[in-house]
């Protein structure tokens, strides 16, 4: 398992494409960071930036990057077929492609950071001590709620062994379109008592890091997010491994 991890992150890290999209990336998000910044110095950039651009913006556009990366040769070249021939199981192929995820978005996330560190010190943008520890703890709220949705999206990607379906499901999390229609759907008179909303992913991640904020640990939320999380590679691994394999 571990040199097809290594192989699949060596592969995927090397893309030349990958690379400079991300750097266009990165540098429009910093751009726009300074340009709010320099409009008003009085204006604290923390709350765009975490509610807009950390929070949303890295899981849904970055994060959807990498997850095509990461899902779309497999499926296309049939690499994992080639990996099963060679005695790699699908349940570690699964676990494989999650942690894929896991490391490119904490590499991303914290080349992320470091830029607009290093933005803030030569830009002057005002970050004090706390709005760092706020950013800091943003940012890992962005990485957990990436590995999650990504979790949840392999179960349709591997079930359908078709890239664009984990692609499109991740996206629809990412965006909280899925939160949104769920929370729509748990609202109806018949299930608003049983205030099952507050136990959907998007909903825990948000609680438990609002709550780190003031310096509560919650530990129900910290839960209920690791349950999604492994519920998700569970459900993929167990439909992969009863599912026909593509030829």
């Amino acid at each position: 398992m571990l040199w097809y991890m290594r192989a699949d992150l060596r592969r995927i890290s090397r893309r030349i494409p990958r690379l400079i999209v991300l750097a266009l990336l990165y540098i429009a998000l910093v751009t726009v960071l300074v340009s709010i910044s320099r409009e008003d110095v009085q204006i604290a950039p923390l709350m765009i930036l975490c509610e807009h651009y950390v929070v949303g913006f890295l899981p849904l556009v970055i994060g959807t990057i990498e997850m095509a990366v990461i899902l779309g040769d497999d499926f296309r070249a049939k690499i994992m077929q080639q990996a099963i021939g060679m005695g790699i199981s699908r349940t570690k192929i699964v676990l494989t492609k999650l942690i894929d995820l896991a490391c490119l978005m904490l590499v991303d996330i914290v080349v992320f950071g470091v830029l607009v560190f290093a933005a803030n010190g030569v830009f002057h943008l005002g970050m004090g001590v706390d709005t760092v520890r706020e950013l800091l703890l943003w940012l890992v709220g962005a990485w957990v709620k990436s590995v999650a949705y990504g979790s949840l999206s392999l179960i349709l990607g591997f079930y359908s062994q078709n890239a664009l379906f984990a692609i499109l499901a991740f996206i629809a999390l990412s965006s909280g379109i899925a939160n949104k229609m769920l929370g729509m759907a748990l609202g109806v008179k018949a299930l608003s008592a049983l205030h099952l909303g507050r136990f959907l992913l998007t909903s825990e991640i948000n609680t438990f890091f609002t709550r780190a904020l003031l310096g509560h640990f919650d530990i129900a939320s910290l839960i209920v997010i690791l349950v999604y999380i492994v519920g998700g590679a569970a459900a993929a691994s167990w439909l992969f491994k009863n599912t026909e394999l593509e030829l």
